[in-house]
């Protein structure tokens, strides 16, 4: 990443970078957060041991490359579209900097200096959706990144990620996914 960055290419705005083994300390520490391939080390073990054990009881064993349960933990790294307007980038870059804000289309408008009705129009046209729309998207996308990557309760998540409460934050997860939070924390596969 800090070869990007000296070489003046924006991360995520102009490449997106994804990183391997999931260290949560040394991906945290990056700004933006590096998104990672987070693998399955028991699993993958586990795995490995089976192979071994058919290997030396003389069964068949076929090459085999798996990489257990491969999953991606997203951040910052590789979480934003490039967005062609600067003023509807500039907001959303205000939006996701700290998510537990309630950001007001009037506040953001303020902050990157236009009126709040151009901002809205802008957005429309790069965005294809409202600003409002947007950003609940946004939060709702670290939410179930939150949930999926962290022993967090959901009244945390919905505090970190700009929800009032977490009946709000359940509310509108069925609404957009038709399923509670709770079906994005993840489950080790057996």
């Amino acid at each position: 990443m800090g070869l990007c960055l000296d070489a003046g290419i924006s991360v995520p705005g102009s490449i997106s970078i994804l990183g391997t083994d999931n260290d949560e300390v040394l991906c945290e520490s990056f700004s933006p957060s590096l998104s990672s391939i987070s693998l399955d080390g028991r699993n993958a073990g586990i795995l490995c041991a089976q192979l071994l054990d058919a290997h030396m009881q003389k069964r068949k064993v076929e090459p085999l490359v798996d990489l257990a349960f491969p999953r991606v933990v997203t951040r910052q790294s590789t979480d934003e579209m490039q967005v062609p307007d600067r003023f509807v980038a500039k907001a959303l870059t205000i939006v996701r900097r700290d998510l537990s804000e309630r950001h007001t289309i009037s506040k953001l408008a303020m902050a990157v200096g236009v009126s709040k009705r151009t901002l809205e129009m802008k957005a429309n046209l790069v965005l294809g959706t409202t600003l409002k729309a947007e950003i609940e998207k946004i939060r709702l996308n670290e939410a179930v990144r939150m949930i999926s990557n962290s022993g967090l309760s959901i009244q945390s998540v919905a505090e970190k990620c700009g929800f009032c409460c977490a009946s709000h934050l359940n509310t509108r997860f069925k609404a957009v996914f038709g399923h509670n939070p709770s079906v994005f924390r993840y489950q080790d596969p057996k």
